[in-house]
């Protein structure tokens, strides 16, 4: 058995390693152990015998970043600055995990008293807050000091906001890359941990590429595998390429036209147009080269061609060739080794991101350890059959994401895979400076007063405290509202102030992420909220719901789509849902979750309101078998036999610009949802690990959920706060009584007086549990969609209170197996339509079926469907 190494041990490493430390080294094992003694009494490990949370491989991280600070180590002693430089560097790889923050100054403060560092100023850090600043060829993040690089080119994205704790974040993270460590980043939802990533990569300028892990993440998602070669799986690699050497050679800006015509080629999936296309161009460029080399000197263009570049056009001009032949000629299936995102990153010296890291299985993880191992970390493809390991890129740099194990779905990690990075925990944002500079980046200078800041501030934290002790959602939990929430809000109040006006849009959209999701009771105390502390107790004009897409109304073609939106009843209530979703419409960012009882019109809100805006609506019916091959697609055989993948629904949706609904979204399995959680964010983006592709979303795409309430409804899951929070929730309650009366009445065609009896009908068994659908609970007999099924059998075929009886007994009781439950429904019936059922009757009259009545059942079914 290999032990751990002792203390002399470490000492005699130290020294080996880091000649210059040698007079340092035994303070540093003493705080080294003294840290490990601190954490494994506060994270409960007891034992003698049990791991300490740090190793050997953090005590050395931590002199690699000694040795390269500038101390003046041959002096007697250390200098002040000296020993709070050292102290900085501890805290930041030994204390800045704890998530609590009473554990985190405990051991700050042992640290500072091991290395002399006045309590006033141990203090100081981590409350300091690290200047920012962008330079031409650097970025200064506190301390630390990177390079920027200027190799892709930077999309706008949303502001980077200053705020002290995500700067101490992004120092650390910054220092990190610095020293080639891997990140991990632990936080609840909402806290910005992908954002801080994203925005130093963006600052900096290297390419990133971000992929959702999930419980179907397996290693060839990671690594590659063999995939069947067709022409796009041919054609694109060689166009990205292409792409990339164009943009280096030649002015991107110039030749815009001709690389949209390449694009154009691309969605039209005529790759031998594109090839050609591409073949046309390399032989220009050649030409151009040769006349460069036949004259001696420099051509016009504004970056000279290095020798590399006209190698790399060289050899493009043979792939293309290859391709060619390739696509040309008809030939058996064939496979060909496709490398996944993590090789290319590693390779290519792009930075990776792993989200949702903790849901991944272990086996998968434990697979790309070996990169984890110091600057030159790496790993061999044995699944192509390599035997030699990769060429790791020397600005290759990996970070991971997760929320903490305490939430639904969620585990912790494989200490031995965990125990490799530098792990850094991201509070929330509670600081009453850090929230006002927040909301005055999102409101901008017109509109952020020092009252209304100090408002929305003392909003959102009345809205956290309220939400741990009595608010409650839809599905009688607790809500969770996080950055995120406050974010979107005050961005939907900047987009709509010009066409609503300040104090209608800062009202909606705090009603937008704060009040929908909540039920009646809970929903009342956050108007309440809403109005005394940003509108000053005063109620906005109240607007009709289509004024929020009087604009995107479309002309109703299709003759199906227009008997929907004739026959489909606004009654109040449902005015008041087509308001909350035509608010989240108004925007076209956010994802929308609807949550209520079954048949409460869930589904058919999002589809009168994909119908009056002329937006295509498709839908995915989950199960408890759902995997992401019914999202994404997979590899189907065509009339030639080949293999070839084939677009899933989500992905056409995503790609074409559709509307979207996840029906019964928490019956799918949570870690096939979880996959789901870069496409749900604002950055709109989805990773398809079979065509090794991330793909933006259209603008026009917006994506729907529907569930029932998992507190209620039996087979329904909890899904985990990390995923809820990306949805703008609605809460659809019941449909009331008296509206439920006037949807029958006008859609059904029946007598008012009719459609109320039915509703009483309805009432009345729902007081009863049926013993067979126990968790059906009160729909167990009927549901509202039961009572449409109910009244256009009626319509087709009755003509009197008895009637309708008969067609109620025949819907509701001979679908039920025990006798005693048919007779609650007979008996229901005769009391509330006033009629005798004769049950052995019913079935002695003889009809005849004319071609009339057969065309009235077919007219039936449709309107069914």
């Amino acid at each position: 058995m290999v032990r751990a190494p002792s203390r002399d041990d470490m000492i005699d490493i130290i020294n080996a390693r880091y000649p210059i430390l040698d007079f340092l080294s035994s303070q540093l094992v003493d705080t080294f152990e003294r840290v490990n003694s601190v954490v494994s009494y506060q994270i409960g490990v007891m034992s003698a015998s049990a791991f300490n949370r740090f190793s050997l491989r953090d005590l050395l991280k931590w002199c690699k970043r000694i040795a390269a600070l500038p101390l003046n180590l041959f002096a007697f002693g250390l200098s002040l600055s000296d020993s709070e430089n050292i102290y900085q560097e501890a805290v930041d790889l030994f204390a800045a995990f704890l998530p609590m923050s009473e554990n985190r100054s405990l051991l700050i403060r042992e640290i500072a008293n091991l290395w002399s560092v006045p309590l006033e100023g141990a203090m100081l850090y981590p409350s300091n807050k690290p200047t920012l600043q962008m330079r031409l060829s650097r970025l200064q993040v506190g301390r630390v000091a990177l390079q920027r690089v200027k190799r892709i080119d930077i999309h706008d994205r949303q502001p980077f906001v200053s705020i002290r704790s995500a700067l101490q974040s992004l120092e650390r993270i910054a220092c990190s890359v610095k020293y080639n460590e891997p990140v991990l980043l632990v936080g609840e939802t909402g806290t910005g941990k992908t954002t801080l990533v994203q925005n130093l990569a963006m600052m900096l300028g290297y390419p990133l590429i971000v992929m959702n892990l999930s419980q179907q993440t397996d290693v060839a998602d990671l690594l590659g595998g063999y995939k069947p070669t067709d022409a796009q799986s041919i054609c694109m690699p060689l166009y990205h390429e292409f792409k990339e050497l164009f943009c280096k050679t030649f002015s991107k800006k110039d030749n815009e036209a001709l690389l949209r015509q390449f694009e154009i080629f691309i969605l039209e999936k005529n790759w031998k147009k594109l090839l050609h296309a591409c073949q046309k161009s390399v032989h220009f460029v050649q030409k151009l080269l040769a006349k460069t080399r036949e004259s001696g000197c420099g051509s016009k263009r504004k970056r000279p061609l290095i020798e590399e570049t006209v190698q790399k056009w060289e050899s493009l001009s043979l792939g293309l060739d290859g391709a060619l032949k390739k696509i040309s000629v008809s030939s058996a299936m064939s496979f060909k080794f496709v490398e996944g995102a993590f090789v290319s990153a590693l390779k290519s010296g792009q930075w990776l991101l792993l989200d949702e890291v903790n849901l991944a299985p272990p086996e998968t993880l434990q697979r790309i350890i070996g990169v984890l191992d110091g600057d030159l970390g790496t790993l061999c493809l044995a699944e192509r059959g390599d035997v030699d390991y990769v060429e790791r890129h020397p600005d290759f740099r990996l970070f991971a994401c997760m929320n903490p194990a305490t939430d639904a779905g969620k585990r912790d990690l494989p200490f031995a895979f965990k125990s490799r990075f530098t792990e850094y925990f991201i509070d929330d944002v509670f600081d009453d400076d850090d929230l006002i500079l927040f909301v005055n980046q999102y409101l901008g200078e017109g509109n952020a007063t020092t009252e209304l800041s100090n408002r929305i501030v003392r909003f959102y934290k009345s809205v956290k405290k309220e939400s741990e002790e009595r608010l409650q959602d839809g599905a009688n939990q607790k809500p969770q509202f996080s950055l995120r929430s406050l974010a979107r809000a005050l961005n939907y109040t900047k987009m709509a102030e010009k066409r609503f006006g300040f104090k209608k849009a800062l009202y909606d959209g705090f009603c937008m992420f704060f009040l929908t999701l909540l039920d009646a009771p809970s929903a009342a105390i956050m108007h309440d909220l809403i109005l005394s502390n940003l509108l000053s107790g005063g109620m906005p004009h109240d607007i009709p719901f289509n004024s929020y897409f009087s604009g995107d109304l479309a002309p109703l073609y299709a003759s199906q789509i227009k008997s929907f939106v004739e026959n489909y009843v606004l009654t109040n209530t449902v005015k008041v849902h087509l308001k909350n979703l035509a608010r989240a419409f108004y925007i076209k960012r956010y994802p929308v979750l609807l949550q209520g009882p079954t048949s409460s019109g869930k589904t058919s809100l999002v589809q009168y309101l994909a119908s009056v805006t002329g937006h295509e609506f498709v839908r995915i019916n989950n199960h408890e078998h759902t995997d992401l091959q019914e999202y994404f697609g997979s590899y189907i055989t065509d009339s030639h036999g080949r293999l070839q993948f084939q677009e899933g629904v989500l992905l056409k949706a995503v790609r074409k610009g559709y509307w979207i609904v996840l029906d019964e979204l928490n019956l799918a399995p949570s870690d096939v949802l979880e996959a789901l959680n870069r496409l749900l964010d604002d950055n709109r983006e989805l990773f398809v690990p079979e065509l090794q592709e991330t793909i933006s979303a259209h603008p026009d795409f917006m994506l729907f959920a529907t569930q029932n309430p998992p507190t209620i409804y039996g087979g329904r899951k909890m899904l985990s706060r990390a995923f809820r929070n990306r949805f703008l929730e609605i809460h659809v309650d019941e449909i009331p009584d008296d509206e439920l009366t006037t949807i029958l009445e006008k859609r059904c065609c029946i007598p008012a007086s009719y459609a109320s009896r039915m509703v009483e009908v309805m009432k009345d068994l729902q007081l009863h549990r049926q013993s067979s659908k126990v968790f059906a609970g009160k729909h167990g007999f009927i549901t509202p969609r039961d009572l449409f099924r109910w009244a256009n059998r009626f319509r087709f075929f009755g003509n009197s209170y008895e009637d309708l009886a008969k067609d109620g007994y025949f819907l509701l009781a001979e679908r039920l197996r025990e006798e005693n439950e048919k007779n609650v429904v007979r008996e229901v019936l005769e009391r509330r339509l006033n009629v005798k059922l004769l049950i052995n009757d019913l079935y002695k009259a003889v009809y005849s079926i004319s071609i009339t009545s057969l065309s009235k059942i077919n007219m039936l079914h449709l309107n069914l469907v």
